[in-house]
């Protein structure tokens, strides 16, 4: 099988599924269910491996790989996802982005 990478209507769509979502996956998962939780971080994955690809320091790469860092981040997201007071995406995505750089 052949991936293709998505058009952009589809990609259209799916910003816009998200942005319909993401108000209930947050207040899901500030009432405690982690599975909403987990699709909500699920989303910033990729972005948060780009970040760390390209923001490292060449002699830290070679002691930590970025897939590495971004599982720590994940896991310092949910064991503080109380902590988080945004209401936003971009919210999150700045809130997430600290984590990595701390």
């Amino acid at each position: 099988m052949i991936a293709t990478n998505p058009s952009h209507s589809e990609h259209r769509a799916n910003s816009h599924d998200r942005n319909a979502e993401f108000p209930k996956l947050l207040a899901d998962a500030r009432a405690g269910n982690t599975v909403a939780l987990g699709k909500l971080l699920q989303w910033y994955l990729n972005y948060l491996t780009v970040l760390a690809t390209t923001g490292l320091d060449r002699r830290i790469q070679r002691r930590v790989s970025p897939s590495d860092l971004v599982q720590e981040v994940m896991l310092a997201a949910h064991r503080d996802f109380g902590d988080f007071r945004g209401q936003s995406q971009g919210e999150l995505l700045a809130w997430l982005r600290q984590i990595l750089i701390n």
